[in-house]
């Protein structure tokens, strides 16, 4: 999200670790058409690289390339390979704790 900071994967692992859940659903963040964040990009510090809606469906970062996928905006703080390196760094976390179903 917008305003987040470098280390949210250790932060993620961190809480996981802690609570120790049944499962885990992370999905990226894409600001979509019509959402508040999407229509002022400025206003969240962001900007909308791309409109090519193929691209805007990330689930779980796991399929189709997702893992390693540009983001579909310029983050306000990090750029887009530190972006990549903190999902890949989280997706590869939970996906070797299993906590992901039908992987």
């Amino acid at each position: 999200m917008p305003g987040e900071k470098p280390g949210f994967a250790d932060r993620l692992i961190q809480f996981i670790n802690e609570t120790n859940p049944e499962g885990v659903d992370l999905s990226t963040f894409v600001p979509y058409p019509g959402c508040e964040i999407f229509d002022n990009p400025e206003k969240h510090h962001i900007r909308i690289k791309t409109q090519d809606f193929s691209v805007y469906n990330m689930t779980l970062g796991l399929r189709d390339g997702e893992i390693d996928r540009e983001f579909t905006f310029q983050h306000d703080i990090m750029t887009n390979e530190q972006l990549v390196a903190e999902r890949k760094k989280a997706l590869e976390f939970i996906k070797s704790r299993k906590m992901v179903k039908n992987l």
